[in-house]
């Protein structure tokens, strides 16, 4: 199958950061520096991408099975990534409280890759380190 460069359309396969439906589908429309940009972010294809597709209703109907097992295992494990009410409000707390730790201690963190907003209902004691070479600093908890 040929597929036009200028517009094509990816799905792909499920992991533990996929937080919505535009996780799992994306839309090349202008051209191969999207895909060079999404390359360029650590996607790599057999292991990240489930399919490239020139037809956008396959590409749509292959993602919302995916996205539908992606929710069912979720329920079914107990554990839910998705971005609910009670995240967003408990994230915007958490971001005032840091403005005022930051101003407080006058300590600044200039980039956050990922912010993992953990499920309330399992409560989990997080910890925090810094890798004295890269100076990052790495959060870890017991995953279940």
């Amino acid at each position: 199958m040929k597929i036009n460069p200028k517009g094509f359309y990816l799905v792909f396969r499920p992991d533990e950061y996929i937080e919505s439906f535009e996780d799992v589908f994306t839309d090349v429309k202008s051209n191969l520096n999207d895909i060079k940009d999404i390359f360029e972010n650590g996607v790599y294809a057999p292991e990240d991408i489930y399919g490239l597709y020139s037809s956008k209703s396959e590409a749509l109907e292959d993602a919302k099975v995916l996205w539908d097992k992606i929710l069912k295992t979720n329920k079914m494990n107990g554990f839910d990534n998705m971005i609910t009410p009670d995240k967003k409000e408990r994230f915007a707390r958490f971001l005032n409280e840091l403005i005022q730790i930051s101003n407080k201690y006058q300590l600044a963190i200039p980039f956050v890759e990922e912010v993992v907003v953990l499920n309330s209902k399992y409560p989990k004691t997080i910890e925090y380190e810094i890798d004295e070479e890269t100076g990052e600093l790495m959060a870890f908890w017991d995953p279940d």
